[in-house]
């Protein structure tokens, strides 16, 4: 390791993070940035070696980081080195184009974001392309459906998703309206890699004629390509009034849209969590703006249970995710996103088997970390459900290929993952909250007419199916440098000295997704699936950005059993497997 050499009394850096940062205190650099980067000194924050020490990479869902200033910081030159990378890219592969390279650009309600959204554009106009650049906040899942609904060559989406307010990010979507793979995103890398000096990136005026600001128009389109989703179109017309759901948008993008969207299905009688549907990027009722949290949720289940509604539906801020809350038997009750998985699935095959217009072929997907559940009701009804690595771009992947077939015999059903995000429909690529509520309402309307909540609904899928518990953890190491190096020597461990048994559960088959032969298969990547008896099974993968290991467990217990005794077996047996698999981890 390179010596440290001391800036202030209480800073030391390496020397490539001094270097860096000497460069970036230049006049070069605005005013701003220099301004914020003598705070940090003045500070002694420690953040200084990890702001100026390395840059930002493309990890699960693109970049994404804290905000401020820095390499490895989301800040405008890094954001133009990144549109700078992306257009070179672009620039590579469609040499001598016969009309522009168009792409589209939409940004979330984040601090900075519109900014991030207009120099990325600025950018991309420098180097002639055609820009169509959202005039207000839109949801993610607007750019992924825009994409190809107005022929671009790419997208590119300013938002950290659930992430805290501190940060930012840049999603980069290609022509098929998914998120670029990790082949792809190499190759930009290599691309902004070659931009030595941020500051020399051009940018073209933002009122250039190769700029043009997309209004309202996106969302007529996306209304009219969802609608024949529906499954009963005069049920829900003629009732869905009677359904009263309550709606939070978590200070983001959903509240520009849910309401015509909802209502485009029949689902008028919406009440909202007002304090949180003004877009602010410093989310203060929710600092962790994730629909998986029970804080973030708090406020719309208060609101539910007081007003007696039928569902809560909330959004998180770029509205690609949704948490499902119902009212039954005289309180609230919260869905994970794999009992969501199940419920969505498990109404798509039913009903439209008994309407007749379940297609032949029909395929659903889910990442190896979601529920098995999914793949159990799948096969009940002779739907395929296939599995691809976590990160949704590897289910709009699959959809593209699948579109691709010149037979087009299969059918996209729908697909999700177990971190509250899925896709009903193939309207667009990746994960989308928006759809997902109104298939939600629809399900919760039918189910009414019967005098059936929700939580009735997902009792009877466990009386039919059997109870699948899941839980997952985090293993920390240390946010120093040798915080990654000990995670992956965890990880070797595992390899070289594979367990025979986890807590007191016999292992009977072990998958490592190295392994896979085919390294640009959707299945290719560092992770371990142990099977064990009794129908558990365990995973785990390091994760790309932070020195931690994910660890996802499930447990099952045959149907016919008692609910609330085989809930508890599960849930405890799924506990010792977790604490299990944590000391196999940190053992040295």
């Amino acid at each position: 390791m390179a010596p440290l050499r001391r800036i202030e009394a209480n800073i030391m850096l390496t020397p490539a993070a001094q270097k860096t940062l000497t460069e970036w205190q230049s006049k070069k650099f605005d005013k701003e940035t220099r301004d914020d980067i003598r705070q940090l000194i003045k500070h002694g924050d420690a953040a200084i070696e990890d702001a100026f020490g390395r840059s930002l990479s493309f990890g699960t869902a693109g970049i994404r980081g804290l905000m401020g200033a820095g390499p490895n910081r989301l800040n405008r030159y890094t954001i133009a080195a990144a549109t700078e990378g992306v257009a070179r890219y672009l620039e590579k592969i469609h040499k001598n184009p016969k009309h522009p390279i168009r792409v589209l650009i939409g940004y979330d309600s984040r601090r900075n974001s519109s900014r991030f959204a207009e120099v990325t554009a600025q950018v991309f106009a420098s180097h002639g392309f055609e820009v169509v650049l959202f005039a207000q906040m839109r949801p993610t899942p607007w750019v992924s459906f825009g994409v190809r609904h107005l022929h671009c060559a790419a997208g590119i989406m300013i938002t950290a998703s659930h992430n805290p307010s501190s940060y930012n990010g840049y999603k980069v979507f290609g022509p098929d309206g998914g998120q670029v793979l990790p082949a792809v995103d190499q190759e930009i890398m290599a691309e902004i890699r070659g931009i030595i000096d941020p500051t020399s990136v051009s940018l073209a005026p933002l009122d250039s004629p190769n700029i043009l600001m997309l209004q309202g128009e996106l969302d007529d389109e996306y209304v009219t390509a969802i609608y024949p989703l529906q499954n009963f179109h005069d049920v829900n017309k003629e009732a869905g009034s009677s359904l009263y759901v309550i709606y939070s948008s978590l200070h983001g993008t959903g509240i520009t849209v849910i309401d015509r969207v909802l209502a485009s299905w029949g689902f008028y009688r919406l009440s909202y969590v007002t304090s949180q549907i003004i877009p602010d990027g410093n989310f203060p009722t929710a600092p962790y703006p994730n629909p998986e949290s029970p804080e973030a949720m708090q406020l719309g289940l208060e609101q539910l249970q007081y007003e007696q509604g039928d569902i809560l539906i909330v959004n998180d801020p770029d509205a690609d995710r949704i948490g499902v809350a119902c009212f039954a038997n005289g309180t609230t009750y919260s869905f994970t996103g794999n009992q969501m998985l199940a419920i969505w699935l498990y109404y798509l095959c039913s009903i439209k088997r008994d309407l007749e217009i379940l297609p032949p072929h029909s395929e659903g997907i889910k990442t190896i970390v979601s529920t098995g559940l999914f793949k159990a009701i799948g096969d009940s009804f002779g739907v395929n459900c296939i599995e691809v690595l976590t990160g949704f771009k590897y289910i709009g992947h699959q959809i593209t290929l699948w579109a691709k077939e010149k037979d087009h015999i299969h059918h996209f059903l729908m697909g999700g993952e177990e971190s509250y995000g899925a896709l009903y429909g193939t309207h667009a690529r990746d994960k989308d909250g928006i759809v997902m509520a109104a298939l939600t309402c629809e399900i919760a309307l039918y189910l009414k007419q019967q005098e059936m909540t929700l939580l009735d609904y997902w009792d009877y899928i466990q009386h039919k199916y059997g109870v699948f518990t899941n839980i997952s953890d985090n293993l920390p190491f240390s946010e120093t440098g040798s915080g990654h190096k000990a995670m992956a020597a965890a990880m070797e461990r595992l390899r070289k000295n594979p367990p025979a048994t986890i807590g007191s559960h016999k292992v009977t088959a072990i998958r490592d997704y190295l392994q896979t032969p085919d390294s640009t298969s959707s299945l290719y990547g560092d992770a371990l699936q142990y099977t064990l008896e009794k129908g558990a099974s365990l995973i785990v993968r390091p994760s790309g950005t932070e020195p931690k290991v994910k660890i996802y467990v499930e447990t099952q217990q045959p149907p016919g059993k008692a609910l609330v005794k085989a809930r508890e077996a599960s849930q405890a047996q799924a506990k010792a497997l977790l604490n299990a698999m944590k000391e196999l981890l940190a053992a040295r």
